[in-house]
This record gives structure tokens, C-alpha cells and sequence, in this order.
């Protein structure tokens, strides 16, 4: 978070990071339904598979370094 408010030049004060803490701490979501913890496995793909499904989009972006090199 620290360097997503540094980036948008925001102030991210300590009262700001307690009450992110504090709501993570306390996220009724996570008490009620649980964490989800997702594989590839799971779904039966493999990283192979995804290297040959994305090989086109992988070889277009593996040029660009940054944001400034879209545009």
C-alpha cells in the first residue's frame, strides 16, 4: 500500500495504516466464509499450458519494461 500512495503522491499516515490493519484484522469475510486458496493444479492446468495458451501475448509483452513503453 505504502508504494500505491506513493505513487498517486498521497499521504498515507499512521492512522490510515491502523485502520487498514484493523479492518484486515476484523474482515467479516474471512471469518465467515474463509480464505480461498487457488492452484493450477486445481483447476488442472499446468504452467506449461499456460506458457503455450499466452505464448503470443507473453512474447508481446515480455518488450515492455514499463507504462511508458504502451504508449
Amino acid at each position: 500500500m505504502r508504494k500505491l500512495y506513493a505513487y498517486f503522491s498521497m499521504p498515507l499516515t499512521a492512522q490510515t495504516e491502523t485502520n487498514m490493519r484493523q479492518y484486515l484484522e476484523n474482515d467479516p469475510k474471512k471469518k465467515e466464509y474463509g480464505s480461498h486458496k487457488y492452484t493450477l493444479e486445481g483447476f488442472g492446468i499446468t504452467v506449461e499450458d499456460l506458457k503455450r495458451e499466452f505464448s503470443e501475448f507473453i512474447e508481446l509483452m515480455s518488450g515492455i519494461t514499463s507504462v511508458n513503453n504502451i504508449v
